[in-house]
């Protein structure tokens, strides 16, 4: 932000990209003059291109996407879009006729909505696409990605080929949560359409590189089913654009976690609609994927063995919902059923202690005779507990589940 600072408080520099962004947001300046301001950093010099100290990567050292492009990104991810194209390697300014049809094409994405209406236009005023390079195309589906119209994005990424190096390939996660989590004041419908631009960047290809560890979270968290917002529920989880999404995810290779998966699965609503998941996120392909944990199983576990919703208004899993889902998780190949979890106690009153809990000990707490049952036929281990941590027997006696005591006691 230093950086952004430093480019604003230059007044000798009107057309630079943070006060050509500050200077729209204050209403100085148009949307129409600040497009054709951040738009000239594309053109070429001996055609009226313009550069200015501060438009360059940082010296000699490579570019910090974090620090030398994020912050504008999170501000203006057109502006950053161009910026981070002209820093590379191989970028080759715009000449004129090309700069002017990707001049012309700016107001309509910028303000038209509906597809029909788009392309109505184009064969109007005589507009070709194929007269943009892929990466002036990148900076048009920019422009639509940030008003957030997907049908003109669908529209372009159509008819566009995609570039060596999208914007995509370096946007960092903090950008895609500024536009789905609730306290941004975004609504659950934001998840959805943001899965929406994914799965037709990922089907287009116009993702080319491994995604960082981050990206690649917040991609898995992205799933409409999965997200929470505490204000307004849960969103999407039988969403028609779920399912694309996932495929698009799979045949990228781009795989959940256990984590990712035993949150997705917490409120999933029908049986139906967790096998529609592990079609596409297959248990061996999860086992093989790199970030896969196996000592995570018993996080994944406990909660799916205590969870309850914060929203009242929606039940809890069903026994045999739960039931099905513990048994989804267990054919993940590596993973562990007596794997212990940090469980702060929620529910529990001695919320305070963080004991290390599998989910036998939890459902003993719990007093979930059928989970318990479940459990140990699907392998568990009543001699497995941590030794600073009471076993499934003291735990059940300790709360008064006699019926559990006793039919734990007697397991072999």
């Amino acid at each position: 932000m230093k950086k952004l600072q430093q480019e604003y408080d230059d007044p000798a520099h009107e057309l630079c990209y943070a006060r050509a962004a500050g200077q729209t947001c204050l209403g100085k300046i148009n949307q129409n003059e600040y497009f054709d301001n951040v738009l000239l950093h594309l053109l070429a010099e001996e055609d009226g291109g313009v550069r200015h100290a501060l438009d360059g990567p940082p010296g000699d050292l490579p570019v910090n996407v974090r620090e030398d492009l994020t912050p504008l990104a999170v501000i203006d991810p057109i502006a950053a879009a161009i910026k981070a194209l002209t820093w590379t390697d191989d970028f080759k300014p715009l000449r004129r006729p090309e700069w002017r049809m990707l001049q012309g094409f700016t107001p309509m994405t910028n303000a038209v909505t509906d597809a029909a209406q788009y392309d109505q236009y184009v064969q109007d005023y005589n507009m070709d696409l194929s007269a943009l390079s892929p990466e002036a195309g990148d900076i048009l589906a920019v422009m639509a990605y940030a008003r957030r119209f997907i049908d003109i994005f669908d529209y372009l990424l159509q008819r566009l080929p995609a570039p060596k190096r999208s914007t995509w390939d370096w946007l960092e996660p903090v950008i895609v949560h500024s536009r789905i989590e609730y306290w941004f004041n975004n609504k659950p419908e934001s998840v959805e359409t943001e899965a929406r631009f994914w799965t037709l960047l990922l089907s287009k290809g116009w993702v080319h590189c491994d995604l960082d560890k981050d990206m690649h979270w917040q991609l898995m968290r992205l799933t409409p089913q999965a997200i929470f917002n505490p204000m307004e529920g849960i969103t999407g989880y039988e969403s028609p654009h779920a399912d694309p999404y996932h495929a698009a995810l799979a045949a990228k290779g781009f795989l959940p976690g256990l984590l990712n998966v035993g949150r997705f699965l917490l409120e999933c609503p029908s049986l139906q609609c967790a096998k529609a998941y592990f079609s596409h996120f297959k248990p061996v392909d999860i086992a093989a994927a790199k970030d896969f944990d196996p000592s995570q199983t018993g996080i994944v576990l406990v909660g799916l063995v205590s969870w309850k919703p914060f929203d009242k208004t929606k039940p809890a899993l069903t026994e045999d919902l739960r039931a099905e889902y513990i048994k989804l998780i267990l054919e993940v190949p590596g993973t562990r059923i007596d794997e212990a979890s940090r469980w702060c106690g929620w529910p529990r009153h001695d919320a305070a202690r963080q004991d290390d809990w599998n989910a036998l000990q939890v459902a003993a707490w719990l007093g979930d005779l059928a989970v318990g049952k479940l459990l140990v036929s699907l392998g568990a281990d009543k001699k497995v507990f941590g030794e600073e941590t009471k076993s499934a027997v003291e735990i059940a006696r300790s709360r008064g589940h006699d019926a559990f005591a006793e039919w734990i006691e007697a397991v072999e």
